[in-house]
C-alpha cells in the first residue's frame, strides 16, 4: 500500500510528464493539497464551519481525482483498443455514481450555509490568496479543456468534468472571502447560492454521465 509520501513524489514525477492532460492534472491536485492545509488552519482559527467544509470537500475532490488520473495512466498501457474502451467505460460509470454523490453532499450543505449563516470575515490578505487559487484552478480547467477538446473517449471526459467541479468550489470559496471581506450583510447567501448552482451542475453531470450509452461496437470509438 502506497504511503502518503509515496503519493506525494508519484505527483511530483507527474507534473513533467508529456502527456499535458497528466502534468495539469497533478500539478492541481499539489496546488489543492498545499491550499487545503493553509485554509484548514485558517478555519480552525477563526470557527468558519463553511470553510473548513470546503477544505474537506476540496480534499475529496483531489483525492477522486487523483483516484482518476491513476486510471487514466493505466488505460494508456492497455493494448488492445476495445479492452482499453471497456474499462474508460466501467470508469466512467462508476465516476458518476461518485460525482452524484459529492453534488448531493454539496448542495445540502450549502444549503445549510444558506439557512444558518457564518459569521466570520476574510481579512484582506486572504483575499488575495483565495483569488490567486481560483484564477489557478480555472486555468488549469481550461488548459485541460483545450489540450483534449477533440478527446472524446470516457474517461478524459469523465477528467473534464471533474476538473470543472474543482475550479467551481474554488469560485464559491473566493465570493465567500470577497463579500464577507466587505462587510456585505449576504455574503453566506450568496456564497451559498453560488454552492448550489456548483452543486446543481455536478449532479447534472453525473446524470448525463450514468446515462451516456456504450456503443453497440467500439469501433465508434476507433
Amino acid at each position: 500500500m502506497e504511503s502518503i509520501r509515496d503519493r506525494w513524489d508519484q505527483l511530483l514525477d507527474q507534473i513533467q510528464d508529456r502527456d499535458i492532460n497528466v502534468a495539469l492534472v497533478s500539478l492541481s491536485i499539489i496546488c489543492n493539497i498545499i491550499m487545503s492545509a493553509a485554509k484548514l488552519f485558517y478555519g480552525i482559527w477563526t470557527r468558519s464551519g463553511w470553510l473548513l467544509f470546503n477544505v474537506i470537500y476540496v480534499l475529496a475532490i483531489g483525492e477522486f481525482r487523483h483516484k482518476i488520473l491513476l486510471k487514466y495512466i493505466f488505460s494508456k498501457k492497455i493494448p488492445d483498443p476495445h479492452d482499453c474502451y471497456y474499462y474508460e467505460y466501467r470508469t466512467h460509470k462508476y465516476s458518476s455514481v461518485r460525482m452524484l454523490i459529492l453534488g448531493l453532499i454539496y448542495m445540502g450543505c450549502s444549503l445549510r450555509m444558506f439557512l444558518v449563516g457564518d459569521g466570520v470575515t476574510i481579512p484582506g490578505r486572504f483575499i488575495y490568496v483565495f483569488a490567486a487559487f481560483a484564477v489557478i484552478k480555472m486555468s488549469f480547467s481550461i488548459k485541460g479543456m483545450m489540450a483534449t477538446r477533440r478527446r472524446e473517449d470516457p474517461i478524459v471526459r469523465t477528467m473534464k468534468v471533474i476538473g470543472f467541479s474543482d475550479a467551481g468550489v474554488a469560485i464559491v470559496e473566493l465570493i465567500y472571502a470577497g463579500l464577507s471581506y466587505i462587510g456585505h450583510p449576504a455574503s453566506a447567501q450568496y456564497s451559498s447560492l453560488a454552492g448550489m448552482i456548483v452543486s446543481l451542475l455536478m449532479i447534472i453531470g453525473g446524470i448525463i454521465m450514468f446515462l451516456r450509452k456504450r456503443p453497440t461496437s467500439s469501433d465508434t470509438y476507433l
